[in-house]
Formats: structure tokens, sequence, C-alpha cells
């Protein structure tokens, strides 16, 4: 095998390596953010409630912001009486 052989060789091991590697760590960035959307999709699908055909949502985000001004009244009431 002449050295220029050699150096192909060798570039394509390096080369099948490094696409190894990147794969490797492809996979692993996809399987964490499909993992966090998962986790993220369950715990909001939690929260909702079926009521006779109407979907309510019951994330404790949307339960402070349908309440926000009823809670702003008790916070002031609370803190300026």
């Amino acid at each position: 095998m002449s050295g220029l052989d050699k150096m192909k060789s060798r570039i394509f091991e390096e080369a099948e390596q490094s696409a190894a590697e990147l794969l490797d760590q492809a996979k692993k960035d996809a399987e964490k953010i499909v993992k966090d959307a998962v986790e993220k999709a369950g715990a909001d699908a939690e929260h909702i409630l079926l009521y006779g055909g109407i979907e309510e949502n019951c994330t404790i985000k949307a339960v402070f912001d349908a309440k926000r001004e009823e809670l702003a009244d008790v916070v002031k009431r609370q803190l300026f009486s």
C-alpha cells in the first residue's frame, strides 16, 4: 500500500469517525428535544378539563390569567387597607 493510499484510508476513517460522533450527538439532542416536548405537552394536557363537550384550560397560568383582576383587587385590599 502506497503512502497516498494510506493517507486516503486514514482520511476516510477519520471522516467516518467524525460523522458517527456528529450523528450520536444529533441523536442525543433530538431525544432531549422530544422528551422535553412530550413532558411539556403532558404537563399542559393534564390540566384540560372537558365539560359537556367544552374544553376548559385549567393550567395554573390559565387560572391566574382568568382571575387576574380579581386577584389584583384582593392583593390591593390586603396591602392598602
